[in-house]
């Protein structure tokens, strides 16, 4: 089974997931910060949970666009 793409099934369970109260965080890697590589994306990628969380990181990438 792969990640994408995604089928009604998938959004129809995220809908109803999200409806009574979970978040959907899909691991999206980010480009604008302009990441040295794969660890660097994973870290930002923590930092934003983390963010989400409450627990903001002091090295995490803030736009400031």
């Amino acid at each position: 089974m792969r990640e994408t793409p995604l089928n009604k099934v998938h959004i129809r369970n995220m809908s109803l997931a999200a409806d009574a109260g979970a978040t959907i965080f899909p691991l999206i890697p980010t480009f604008y910060n302009h990441p040295s590589g794969v660890d660097a994306m994973a870290q930002e990628f923590a930092n934003r949970v983390l963010g989400h969380l409450g627990l903001h990181q002091k090295d995490a990438y803030r736009w400031k666009g």
